[in-house]
């Protein structure tokens, strides 16, 4: 279709109706096709003139009154009342010196009566033009093989060509010779006359097979379907979807004979119809196959609509319908094999993959005619007209097939039915002596289970009993604590009041030290001394034994049970730099670097405040230790302590790092254990990691603790987020 519009575009670009004289065409051998075919009836330079006369073809002819037409472009107007259309064509063509030692002849492929001159001599006549009081006659171009001609190089020749033709009757509207006239006439080499025997002998031999396969498949599936009493609707359109294609393959083989172009039309009309028809009954049975309702009223809709399609697209179309309708079906294809995925199953997939096929090789067809590029026509056109029909014999071999499985399995379950029956009653007593054994079976372990219920009673029981015995420890516990800690404050106040006595009385000594005699001077400060290292040892442990207990009494005081909801970032920043100068106090000459990197986004969660402070008490004081006690050993290293927060998962992650002296791999695994320190017993009471890993455990975290000896220590505290502890209840 387009390239007959940019063949009628050009056409009203170079040609006019006028008059003019003969221009000389200058041919090359670049000109020809890669076949060694030349259309030269659709070349610029030819003259028409309507009616006939003898001299018309001489050499020496004046032109000048003749009209600028090319035999591609005649019209019907020019028809007589009894519809026949009469005129000449001239062209004057020169070979360039391409054309030595290269053999021409003349291939006519119109259905026109021709007389054809070369320098004013007639070379060769197609059918017969009225000449001679013979009737008109039209010529049958198919499978005829091209002329010898003897055109000189570097010479000027004279093209002549006397044409009759009538309009159609079955087409009145048009000539016989126009759909083809823009092949009308060609200049050929060898190469396309031996092309010209093997695509006449191929026709033959590929119509010939499609016939036979086509009949073959079309009568198995009539036995099949007058076989078959399952699906037999299906079939039945099955076969008629073959029959009307083998008619299809009938028509195209009788196109190997010599036909008249009326038969020819009659001809192609019943291969239009058929490949329609054929096309509309395959959507339906595809339809059925897949368990698409459809209504007999639309069947017949769709059927009818193809069997128009057929008719148009041969007296309406001239054949050109068939490029819009391709897309359309392999859409409906699409759209069918889509609807009915879901019984895609079985049988029905060789009929999908014979659609799929057919389709593919039609694309192909298609996608090689828009791009000019050769392709074996008849080999492609083998792949859409049998593949489709051997799917069909598939599907319907693969539907008794199924059917015969089917009837067999009816059987078999026919023959179950009857064994099950003949070992029914020889199971009922099998079965009441199983119900009996399974009765027992259940008073059995309904025994056991009611024993063990009781034991689990009796566990529970025993479990209450220790914890309320732990409780009440507890409460003894704390209120012991109570009840030592005033007469420790007692011990370490007396203690220290004790040793500034020991100092004043060596004062006094130092100032009445000449009075006392020298044999009781040595054994007075002996004694003295004694009693400072005493007081001081007193008051060492008895601070070290306050602490311990503070912290026992932390760990048995009741937690808060208000969480309440706070930016950890915030409440870190705040709580780590007030805990930083509590406990730079205590060591005033030493300096350490505290580094906050905190996440920038908000960390939501719920948090006891004062338990949690604790915590970052206990970790801050911990690393003041170990940094003091590396900086003893070390004393060019930078103290640090990082305390940093990110949010992963929707779990906050708290970190607090120290480069301070670490911790061996062997105390690693205990530091969380109660009364473990690695500090000197009057610096560290060994509870303050065993409280912070009870204290993140309430707020259903974890701690984790990562060090390494003489380097650092990282303690890595993992919480939820407000988001997380929200969706958990």
């Amino acid at each position: 279709m387009i390239k007959r519009i940019l063949r009628a575009v050009l056409f009203n670009l170079v040609c006019f109706s006028g008059f003019g004289q003969d221009t000389t065409v200058v041919l090359s051998k670049k000109m020809f096709a890669p076949d060694e075919r030349l259309v030269i009836s659709s070349l610029n330079g030819w003259v028409f003139k309507p009616g006939n006369h003898v001299n018309w073809s001489k050499k020496n002819l004046n032109t000048s009154d003749w009209q600028h037409f090319r035999p591609a472009d005649i019209p019907t107007r020019y028809a007589d009342s009894s519809g026949l259309v009469e005129g000449w064509f001239r062209l004057r063509v020169k070979l360039d010196s391409t054309f030595f030692h290269f053999p021409l002849s003349l291939s006519k492929e119109t259905w026109a009566a021709m007389n054809v001159y070369l320098d004013g001599q007639l070379i060769h006549s197609y059918g017969n033009t009225g000449s001679a009081g013979k009737p008109f006659e039209e010529h049958n171009p198919y499978y005829v093989l091209p002329v010898p001609v003897q055109l000189q190089p570097q010479e000027e020749h004279l093209i002549a060509i006397h044409i009759v033709d009538e309009t159609s009757q079955l087409q009145p509207l048009m000539l016989p010779s126009l759909p083809r006239s823009g092949q009308m006439l060609s200049l050929t080499g060898a190469e396309y006359t031996t092309l010209m025997h093997q695509r006449a002998e191929n026709n033959a031999v590929y119509t010939a097979t499609w016939l036979f396969v086509s009949l073959l498949i079309a009568l198995l599936l009539w036995l099949l379907s007058f076989l078959n009493l399952y699906e037999k609707k299906i079939i039945h359109l099955i076969a008629i979807v073959q029959s009307l294609i083998s008619v299809e393959m009938l028509a195209r083989f009788l196109l190997n004979f010599s036909l008249s172009h009326q038969e020819l039309l009659v001809n192609a009309l019943v291969l239009s119809l058929t490949a329609w028809t054929s096309n509309g009954f395959a959507i339906v049975a595809l339809a059925m196959a897949l368990r698409i309702k459809i209504s007999r009223g639309w069947s017949v809709v769709i059927i009818g609509i193809h069997a128009m399609g057929g008719f148009l697209n041969v007296y309406v179309f001239d054949g050109l319908l068939i490029d819009y309708y391709l897309p359309i079906q392999f859409c409906i294809f699409i759209a069918l094999i889509l609807l009915g995925r879901d019984n895609i199953k079985g049988a029905s997939r060789a009929l999908i993959i014979g659609v799929i096929v057919a389709s593919c090789f039609a694309i192909l067809m298609a996608f090689f005619d828009y791009n000019d590029t050769p392709y074996n026509y008849n080999l492609l056109l083998t792949g859409i007209r049998i593949s489709f029909p051997i799917s069909l014999v598939v599907y319907v071999s693969l539907l008794m097939k199924e059917l015969l499985v089917d009837i067999q399995q009816q059987a078999n379950k026919l023959v179950k039915v009857s064994e099950e029956k003949k070992q029914l009653l020889a199971n009922q007593n099998i079965l009441l002596e199983q119900q009996v054994q399974q009765r027992t079976a259940e008073l059995r372990a309904s025994q056991e289970d009611l024993e063990k219920t009781l034991n689990h009673l009796k566990n529970t029981q025993e479990e209450l009993i220790r914890q309320e015995k732990l409780a009440s420890v507890g409460q003894l516990t704390k209120g012991i604590v109570d009840r030592i800690l005033n007469p420790l404050n007692y011990i370490n106040n007396f203690s220290e009041s004790s040793s500034l006595l020991v100092d004043e009385l060596n004062e006094m000594f130092e100032k009445h030290k000449d009075v006392v005699p020298e044999s009781i001077k040595e054994e007075f400060l002996s004694v003295v001394d004694l009693i400072k290292s005493s007081v001081t040892k007193i008051y060492e442990h008895g601070a070290t034994t306050t602490r311990i207990v503070k912290d026992m009494q932390k760990l048995l005081k009741e937690k808060s049970k208000d969480f309440l909801q706070t930016d950890l970032n915030v409440f870190i920043e705040n709580e780590a730099k007030c805990v930083y100068d509590e406990i730079k106090v205590n060591y005033p000459d030493f300096t350490v670097e505290l580094i906050l990197d905190l996440a920038k986004q908000p960390l939501e969660t719920k948090i006891l405040p004062p338990e949690f402070g604790e915590v970052i008490v206990a970790l801050i004081d911990n690393s003041f230790y170990a940094l003091a006690d590396r900086s003893v050993t070390d004393k060019v290293f930078n103290p640090q302590i990082k305390i940093s927060t990110e949010l992963v998962n929707d779990e906050i992650i708290l970190k607090l790092k120290d480069n301070g002296t670490g911790v061996s791999p062997r105390d690693l695994e205990r530091l969380c254990n109660p009364f473990f320190t690695t500090k000197p017993t009057s610096k560290g009471t060994g509870l303050g990691l065993f409280m912070s890993k009870d204290i993140i455990e309430i707020h259903k975290g974890e701690i984790r603790i990562d060090a390494e000896e003489g380097k650092f220590t990282e303690v890595t505290m993992v919480l939820p987020t407000l988001n997380k502890l929200s969706s958990e209840i």
